[in-house]
């Protein structure tokens, strides 16, 4: 029996499936999250995968996505719009919603998800 289980696969490419699954008490505690996220600006909760990793799940609201982007795969040099200036660990709030996630949990924020300065 699962136990906070929730697995997540975002589109890989243009017309691609996205998709949440979970059991109940992981979609309980990511709507909980959710909700805390569109009162307070930030929300977060700690979920586990299928193996019993556990992950922190941040979740900020954004009033203007427009700079907002994301990395693509085995990027090195931005291949986008000079619009997008923003990275997901670089939008406001994102340590806080992090840290509302890590709170959840014994263990501390792993170092690879620490949100990069932006300049």
């Amino acid at each position: 029996m699962s136990n906070r289980m929730l697995h997540m696969i975002s589109p890989g490419r243009y017309d691609d499936v996205a998709a949440i699954v979970g059991d109940v008490e992981a979609l309980l505690k990511l709507r909980n999250a959710l909700d805390d996220a569109i009162l307070t600006g930030t929300g977060g909760t700690f979920l586990f995968q299928s193996d019993g990793e556990g992950y922190s799940f941040a979740i900020v609201r954004v009033e203007d996505m427009y700079p907002v982007h994301t990395t693509y795969a085995g990027e090195i040099n931005p291949v986008r719009s000079g619009r997008e200036t923003v990275s997901l660990r670089g939008v406001p709030n994102f340590l806080q919603a992090l840290c509302k996630a890590a709170l959840l949990s014994a263990l501390p924020i792993p170092r690879f998800l620490e949100p990069k300065q932006s300049t």
